[in-house]
């Protein structure tokens, strides 16, 4: 999974397409990043079927957008 933050209250969270990814887990990962975030957090999950590596061969599992606006 990678974790996107576009603004200060808005998350989204890349999922790798996955069987085992059910409604129950996203359930749960709402839950538990609601806790961690705060509960004024708009959170929006996106099923991708790749998460691409970076220029330099690294993978980001956060990328903060915020300061680019």
């Amino acid at each position: 999974a990678q974790i996107i933050q576009e603004d200060i209250n808005r998350i989204i969270i890349n999922v790798r397409n996955n069987e085992k990814f059910d409604a129950n887990s996203k359930n749960e990962l709402i839950k538990r990043s609601k806790g961690i975030f705060g509960e004024s957090l708009v959170l929006s999950i996106k099923h991708v079927d790749t998460i691409p590596c970076e220029p330099s061969g690294k993978f980001r599992f956060v990328i903060s957008r915020i300061n680019n606006k």
